[in-house]
């Protein structure tokens, strides 16, 4: 089944969204990670922050282009590179870390409505094997072909 506004099929788009999707939590926990390593040391700190503004840029970038191959308008893009974080929130610590993180935090959970929007309006097959995994809307279930 195909949709209207995909380029490609259904079960490619969620494959592509969650690969961006895990790539987002990748770069937000090594953030996270190196930030916890340097925390004591601001200097080390601030010359971190350009290098997390950096890969931030590049992912949005690699995000965009995957995006933008994926739907048929570049609304679904624009959306994702513009969702804001929650505003007056903010975490503990350097005010980059925190914009960085909360702003992929804020893509992510944009492509996760992406991903949960296909899946409400199509009967997606994964094959492994010799099992199929059909999920059709929130639905799963699991054929075994002998």
């Amino acid at each position: 089944m195909s949709l209207p506004f995909l380029k490609v099929s259904p079960e490619d788009a969620i494959a592509s969204i969650q690969s961006i999707i895990l790539s987002g939590y990748q770069l937000k926990d090594g953030i996270e990670t190196e930030y916890a390593r340097l925390r004591a040391n601001q200097s080390k700190v601030i010359e971190a922050a350009g290098r997390w503004k950096q890969a931030y840029a590049r992912w949005i970038e690699e995000s965009l282009k995957m995006l933008d191959a994926l739907y048929e308008s570049q609304v679904y893009a624009y959306n994702f590179r513009d969702a804001s974080p929650l505003t007056g929130f903010a975490l503990l610590g350097n005010p980059t870390r925190s914009d960085v993180v909360l702003n992929i935090q804020s893509r992510i959970k944009k492509l996760n409505e992406y991903e949960r929007f296909i899946r409400e309006h199509v009967t997606v097959e994964l094959r492994a094997g010799r099992d199929i995994y059909v999920i059709n809307g929130d639905k799963a279930s699991v054929k075994t072909k002998n």
